[in-house]
């Protein structure tokens, strides 16, 4: 089951956002053999999609996204995932979701 973490994204700025990945017995989980993608869509069925780039270390996931791509997100509250896969058995899993709320900037150049 995945851990339910909402995150906030203010458009047109730097967004980056740490995620601790720990064991069963709270130590930073390794990483090797593993890779991470992560989404934002409108809804689950919606074809418009925002990526996130996605880093690995052990014990740490993070995501990040430039101003010039939140830029292009409307504000508005948004549905988000990370999903992890194990390079060796190619096995999916959800490790993260939860809501994304936009909020709107007034600053423009």
């Amino acid at each position: 089951m995945s851990t339910k973490q909402n995150i906030i994204i203010e458009q047109g700025t730097t967004f980056h956002q740490d995620f601790l990945l720990l064991n069963a017995n709270n130590e930073p989980l390794p990483v090797s053999g593993l890779t991470a993608k992560s989404q934002i869509r409108k809804s689950y069925t919606s074809n418009t999609v925002y990526d996130f780039e996605v880093a690995l270390t052990d014990g740490n996931l993070s995501l990040d996204m430039t101003a010039a791509n939140t830029l292009l997100i409307e504000p508005n509250r948004y549905l988000y995932d990370i999903e992890v896969t194990t390079t060796i058995t190619d096995q999916i899993v959800r490790i993260i979701e939860g809501i994304v709320t936009v909020t709107g900037n007034v600053t423009r150049e």
